[in-house]
């Protein structure tokens, strides 16, 4: 495709609808094409041509008739096409001297580095080629035409100095030391998220090579903080964080936490009558209220377990079902003697461990007041009282 052509016939275009639009079209026409900006002596032509025609009736102007300075302001119009020669877009072509969009360049240049290449300058500065148009290479730090391209040479890893952090394939490492035969020394590196320290003797592989880039390196910066590492790049030094001592670091978290059903050491009761209680609270001195009116401290209990568990006590399963206990546990199960079931059933299990999968040891816990109000009332519905004597259920 002709694209010099093509971009002088959209000028045209423009050129003419630019006569029939309004100021912000025709602002917005000027920015796609620059060539069409009105320049301040084009605007000063139409204004002393406005102050001629507004003269009234009269054929001369200070003896010189209106004709002859009509004609000589028109002649003033025939100017060149205004180009923003500051623009990054347009450039002077070698090829024929004339002003080009970068676009529609008709200049065929080779470049010698491509787009995304590492380049090294005369002074050892690094840079990634990120554009290039019309024989200027935009780079990193700076730009430089063809001209200039002898003054640089691609990146290698010979280029890498003593603490670069490098891109050797899929591994983002802190380079040390090339030992040759494609193979360097590095002080970490990280690799699919995980942070590694190699040995003394482990070498890393640089057959493909290059400078990180700011992605990756942020990458190996948080991999490196997140395994409690820092690198300091003048001294060249792999240290371990040690993190500022906190006011968190002195709060001691409580041995047992709201809900915990607990006993006491001793052996005693609670205020409520019963060997066993539930936590409801806990305050900054690490006491503990259970029965909602009794404070003791850390030292005086410990948590419920199903051996403090007596025969006829009402238990909860792991899925809230309350059942009565039998005395019966073994490494994994716990029996019952009856149980409000899943469907909320009331079901007699002659001793036997009840639905084992849910009365497992590990995840009992005594029963509260209104848990074993609704056993009860479940049980009476069924017909059934509870002997707490004789540990039986008794037929109504």
């Amino acid at each position: 495709m002709d694209y010099e052509k093509k971009y002088k016939e959209a000028l045209e275009r423009a050129k003419f609808l630019k006569k029939y639009l309004s100021p912000e079209f025709i602002r917005f026409v000027d920015e796609l094409f620059p060539e069409l900006q009105e320049s301040e002596d084009e605007k000063i032509r139409k204004i002393l041509i406005n102050l001629v025609e507004s003269n009234g009736t009269a054929c001369y102007i200070n003896k010189i008739h209106k004709d002859k300075i009509f004609a000589w302001l028109e002649k003033q119009g025939e100017q060149k096409p205004i180009f923003d020669f500051k623009a990054k877009d347009w450039y002077v072509s070698k090829v024929d001297g004339k002003i080009h969009n970068i676009y529609h360049s008709v200049d065929k240049v080779e470049p010698k580095f491509k787009v995304g290449n590492w380049i090294v300058d005369k002074s050892g500065l690094v840079q990634q080629v990120l554009d290039f148009r019309g024989g200027i290479y935009t780079c990193t730090y700076n730009s430089f035409t063809t001209d200039c391209e002898s003054n640089y040479h691609l990146w290698t890893i010979q280029d890498a100095k003593d603490g670069d952090v490098l891109q050797l394939g899929n591994v983002t490492a802190i380079f040390k030391k090339f030992i040759g035969n494609k193979k360097c020394y590095c002080y970490c590196s990280v690799w699919d998220g995980k942070f590694e320290i190699p040995t003394q003797s482990d070498s890393y592989g640089c057959y493909i090579a290059t400078p990180a880039t700011k992605e990756q390196r942020d990458l190996l910066e948080k991999a490196m903080t997140d395994a409690g590492y820092t690198f300091d790049f003048e001294k060249k030094e792999l240290k371990k964080i040690t993190a500022p001592k906190s006011d968190a670091d002195d709060k001691i978290e409580p041995k047992f936490k709201v809900g915990d059903w607990v006993v006491r050491k001793d052996g005693g009761i609670f205020c409520s009558g019963y060997k066993f209680t539930q936590i409801c609270k806990i305050d900054d001195k690490e006491r503990y209220l259970c029965d909602n009116d009794f404070w003791v401290k850390k030292e005086d209990i410990r948590l419920w377990t199903i051996e403090d568990a007596k025969d006829g006590d009402v238990l909860i399963s792991s899925f809230g079902n309350p059942f009565i206990y039998n005395a019966y546990f073994d490494s994994v199960y716990v029996g019952a003697y009856c149980a409000i079931g899943l469907n909320d059933e009331f079901i007699i299990t002659d001793g036997q461990p009840y639905y084992y999968f849910w009365t497992a040891k590990f995840t009992v816990r005594p029963a509260t007041e209104k848990e074993i109000e609704l056993l009860f009332n479940n049980m009476k519905e069924a017909g059934y009282k509870w002997d707490s004597d004789k540990k039986e259920l008794i037929k109504l």
